[in-house]
């Protein structure tokens, strides 16, 4: 895309908003951002933002997440995956970087890998 391009259209960023009930796989090359409750598995190539009223069940992959919800399912984060205040995890993590926040929960495994092996 042409830099004037960029400047004309701001990035994407799909919304799941609260009350919203999705029972599907979610694909999307677009920053994305949660806040109802999804049973399947999200996958993005850009960042993910699980709000404080959010619950995925099912797997998530992204290159960077914020979690403030919940997610019962397998994570795996190529970035940076921090967990917020009130965020729980009910599944293993595989992650570049973790920040977790005091009164986050993760009832599983956590693997960080080193990005320069």
């Amino acid at each position: 895309m042409a830099r004037e391009d960029r400047e004309r259209y701001p990035k994407v960023v799909d919304i799941i908003s609260k009350n919203t009930k999705v029972s599907a796989t979610i694909t999307t090359p677009n920053d994305i951002r949660i806040d109802g409750i999804i049973n399947g598995d999200v996958t993005t190539a850009q960042r993910l933002v699980i709000g404080p009223s959010a619950v995925i069940k099912g797997d998530v992959s992204a290159a960077e997440v914020d979690c403030y919800g919940k997610i019962e399912g397998n994570l795996t984060v190529k970035g940076l995956l921090e967990l917020k205040e009130h965020a729980s995890i009910h599944g293993s993590i595989k992650t570049g970087l973790l920040v977790v926040e005091q009164g986050a929960i993760i009832r599983g495994e956590c693997t960080m890998e080193n990005r320069e092996e």
